[in-house]
């Protein structure tokens, strides 16, 4: 078996690269009222992928290393598109899902290393999380925050909130609808999967909508 170990994307200058995970084939595979949940119409849950099998070729997903999670960027051909087509929509792998667990493992890197290196069975755990949406009334001031991503990623990620309108937006939210360091934003005034745009719309508007997800 040969393999391409995914490795930790590191932040530079708050931007990082794009890498996919792929491998050989292996013998086994301002506010916001309505709280979270409510705002999407949907549940947060916790889908587990199990006992997932190598043989039919490599794993298909292309993820997103975050500081401290990984998120799914999507599936493509490979071991979990064919998974998808047979599951229960609920507990399908789908984009911005969060890998919490791979075979009992929770630390990020022995995760990365577990889907890059596994000879076996993979069991997932994924951490599902309800989107809502804020209004930023950021006006002539800055957003004020540090934001981190992979070159095709298809969300950003809060890394530092300083003085500004995120700052501002957060001291009047209700603490669930609060932004916090280590969110990712899936979409701004309804840009979605292009960050550089997502971050354009941001620097040029002086009131937009933001959705976060918070793992």
């Amino acid at each position: 078996l040969r393999s391409e170990v995914l490795k930790e994307a590191k932040l530079s200058e708050q931007w990082k690269e794009q890498k996919e995970l792929q491998e050989q084939p292996a013998p086994e595979p301002e506010g916001v009222e309505p709280p979270r949940a409510e705002a999407a119409g949907v549940e947060a849950a916790e889908p587990e992928l199990r006992d997932l099998r190598r043989q039919d070729g490599q794993l298909g997903l292309v993820v997103d290393v975050k500081l401290k999670a990984i998120i799914v960027v999507r599936v493509v051909d490979g071991v979990l598109q064919t998974y998808n087509e047979g599951a229960d929509a609920a507990k399908r792998l789908r984009p911005h899902d969060f890998i919490v667990e791979v075979n009992g493992l929770a630390e990020k890197k022995q995760m990365l290393d577990e889907l890059a290196q596994s000879k076996g069975r993979l069991t997932i755990q994924v951490y599902r999380a309800a989107p809502y949406t804020i209004q930023i009334n950021k006006g002539s001031s800055v957003f004020g925050a540090g934001l981190g991503c992979e070159a095709r990623s298809s969300s950003f990620e809060i890394v530092s909130i300083q003085d500004g309108a995120l700052k501002a937006y957060n001291e009047s939210a209700l603490g669930e609808n609060q932004v916090q360091v280590h969110d990712c934003i899936i979409s701004v005034d309804g840009v979605m999967d292009a960050p550089p745009k997502m971050v354009e719309v941001m620097k040029n508007s002086a009131s937009f909508s933001l959705t976060p997800l918070s793992n």
